[in-house]
């Protein structure tokens, strides 16, 4: 390929891409990497700009990953081809997968720790504070990136103390601010033992709206909403309770138990597991636990 022609090249998929502005966001190892991915497809005559978009795509999603960057390391040096893209694209949706699959084995473990507290009860409440302060997948599953939880739990907690005349049933494990795309959702855990009271309601409903009132605004870094979920060991039968939760829910402001919580967890991690019995059937959880008992 002709210099100028490679130039142009060059300046087309950065444009189109935005590579550059990205590229200055990286580590030095993976703007390593990308410069490797970069070059070997302006190197290729056989690669258009057009066709470039969706490789460079998956170069910015997965470049975090160490088994993507030995991937990209390993092109680099063989040289690239059609044929070896279409190779990266089969050899990465397994790797992905497999990615993914160590990540849910370890959330696999939490929910395990998580259930056996929720059996014992509110005894282990100093247990079940930390595991949602640190892991708010628990909450919502489809949570990857929570920001903001240590600043605005802190402000609930400052602004919404507890009465000492409260049973020790109904006090709180905990109050978290969650904030997931400017969205922030105010969770408050009851303990395991606990049954859904209309105090209960009241008062996840006056967090929710002070924090309305008080919070949320436009703002640079301020939310722009606020939701509420209210975690409980049982709900009431009480039909007036169970009106209110109704009308509640249609204000973003939803009760859950823990089995509830646990159960969603369980279903959408198993699935990671189906989808690689799918791609790479050697590789899921069930030919790994096969694979170690016979050792």
């Amino acid at each position: 390929m002709a210099k100028d022609a490679k130039k142009e090249k060059e300046d087309k998929i950065a444009k189109l891409t935005n590579f550059h502005t990205w590229y200055q966001s990286r580590t030095t190892r993976e703007q390593k990497v990308a410069k490797t991915f970069f070059d070997a497809i302006i190197n290729d005559e056989n690669i258009e700009p057009e066709s470039a978009k969706p490789l460079l795509e998956m170069l910015k999603t997965n470049i975090e990953y160490q088994a993507f960057q030995d991937l990209v390391e390993e092109i680099g040096e063989k040289g690239i081809s059609v044929e070896t893209l279409i190779k990266l694209f089969n050899d990465w949706r397994i790797i992905e997968a497999r990615e993914h699959l160590i990540l849910s084995d370890g959330r696999f473990e939490i929910i395990e720790q998580l259930d056996d507290l929720v059996e014992r009860g509110a005894l282990e409440v100093q247990h079940i504070q930390p595991i949602f302060e640190e892991h708010g997948w628990i909450v919502n599953p489809s949570w990857n990136e929570v920001t903001g939880q240590n600043r605005y739990s802190k402000l609930l907690r400052e602004q919404f103390e507890e009465s000492s005349k409260l049973t020790e049933k109904d006090r709180r494990i905990d109050i978290l601010g969650y904030e997931v795309g400017g969205t922030l959702h105010v969770v408050e855990i009851k303990r395991p033992d606990k049954t859904l009271s209309w105090a209960d309601l009241d008062q996840i409903e006056r967090y929710v709206r002070w924090v309305r009132k008080n919070v949320v605004g436009t703002g640079k870094d301020s939310p722009r909403y606020a939701t509420g979920l209210l975690i409980v060991g049982r709900l009431s039968r009480d039909s007036t309770i169970q009106d209110k939760q109704t009308a509640l829910a249609g204000q973003d402001i939803r009760v859950e138990t823990f089995r509830d919580l646990l159960h969603t967890s369980e279903k959408v991690y198993g699935l990671v597991d189906e989808r690689l019995q799918k791609i790479a059937p050697e590789y899921s959880r069930k030919k790994r636990k096969e694979r170690k008992r016979s050792k």
